[in-house]
């Protein structure tokens, strides 16, 4: 799998598993707006959980 951050001058090739363990993210809306990138990166998750899900991946 490819990721790509940023412009495309920026790659990142998944090359080979090596562990793999559950993770849990909980999100606050008790941040009084200390985290201003929260909704950009909550989106760009949720689309990541959704393309996984479809590739099999979870």
């Amino acid at each position: 799998m490819t990721y790509v951050y940023g412009d495309t001058s920026q790659v990142i090739v998944e090359a080979a598993v090596i562990n793999q363990e559950q993770a849990y993210l909980g999100y606050t809306n008790r941040d009084n707006g200390r985290h201003p990138h929260k909704a950009d990166f909550m989106r760009v998750l949720n689309q990541i959980l959704i393309d996984m899900k479809k590739s099999g991946e979870l």
